[in-house]
């Protein structure tokens, strides 16, 4: 069964980005799912822990729209932690 919707999938916010540190020490706004697969895909530095997969999983879930987005903010923030990667304010 198709589902169309009229949000696309960069529409997909949540309400506080997360601060991550980027490959030079800049800080970096993640604003959502898609904003944060993208940095786990392209930019993400060392392996692949479980904090990664799941947080992985999980954004492409809510992109799919099977999970809410606000739902899965605190798993991408526990897999930053994990790979030192976390800016807290």
């Amino acid at each position: 069964m198709l589902i169309e919707t009229a949000m696309n999938c960069s529409d997909i916010h949540w309400t506080e980005p997360v601060k991550v540190r980027g490959p030079q020490g800049q800080v970096i706004k993640i604003d959502g799912p898609l904003a944060a697969l993208n940095a786990m895909t392209h930019q993400w530095p060392g392996g692949q822990s479980k904090q990664y997969n799941r947080a992985r999983h999980l954004c492409m879930a809510a992109l799919g729209r099977r999970v809410p987005a606000c739902s899965i903010r605190d798993d991408f923030i526990a897999a930053c932690v994990d790979a030192g990667i976390f800016a807290e304010d």
